[in-house]
């Protein structure tokens, strides 16, 4: 076989496809016309609204209680655990503010370094933490309260509570109470001056009496040694024994 005349076959495909490529191109439809494409809103999102829990209320211990399947820790306290001495305490004073209540509601105000929901919890018109606080269970979790997000209403109505507890001396404040002073004595009445005065001139004019009296008997003792004496009479010996 002739290659010349399979080389000029092969050349003759190869212009064929690179004409059929240029007429395949230029057929091609238009690019469509760009879509506009509105502004990206940059305002910031509003936070989403506080989560609220109610319904059958369970105290596991003295800040924590459980609504259903949630667990919240009260907000802006802290209790002794149940380990320790003043736990049982805490948690028998979270039963009796919540004991057979059905108005308990508790919205979420925070989360702790552990993720934990911190919660306002009140029942009717009772708000459990700051009632705690004023009974001297626990006392304020300063690290929620001053947070710059923070209700100040709300911490100075804790700070108040735990406060007053510490003055009275009350549940963990008791040995950290200062004594009362003792009451001021009331004023002398006119007869107790009266009678004062009278003491101390008593006092007074008998001592000075007392001398007086005794400084006279003494002289009168004297005298009536010194005339019992005979005239004349020689003293006494200082040495009988020797005669002179």
């Amino acid at each position: 076989m002739n290659p010349i005349p399979c080389l000029a076959l092969v050349l003759a495909s190869c212009f064929a496809a690179g004409g059929f490529a240029r007429t395949a191109i230029g057929q091609e439809a238009p690019a469509p016309d760009a879509v506009p494409v509105p502004p990206v809103a940059t305002e910031t999102l509003a936070p989403a609204p506080p989560m609220i829990f109610d319904g059958p209320i369970v105290a596991l211990d003295g800040m924590t209680i459980q609504i259903d399947d949630h667990k919240l820790l009260l907000f802006g306290i802290v209790t002794p655990e149940l380990g320790l001495p003043d736990g049982l305490r805490a948690r028998l004073a979270l039963d009796r503010l919540i004991g057979g209540r059905s108005d308990v509601r508790c919205t979420e105000a925070a989360r702790d370094s552990g993720f934990r929901r911190r919660a306002v919890c009140v029942a009717g018109e009772v708000d459990l933490a700051e009632a705690l606080l004023a009974e001297g269970i626990g006392f304020v979790d300063r690290s929620q309260t001053h947070l710059a997000d923070a209700d100040p209403e709300l911490a100075a109505r804790y700070d108040a509570a735990e406060a007053g507890a510490r003055q009275a001396g009350k549940g963990l404040w008791a040995s950290f109470a200062e004594p009362p002073p003792p009451p001021a004595a009331p004023p002398p009445t006119m007869e107790e001056r009266i009678y004062g005065l009278l003491e101390k001139w008593q006092a007074g004019v008998g001592s000075f009496a007392g001398v007086l009296i005794v400084g006279t008997l003494i002289l009168i003792a004297g005298r009536s040694r010194r005339r019992q004496e005979p005239r004349g009479a020689a003293p006494a010996s200082t040495n009988p024994g020797t005669g002179e």
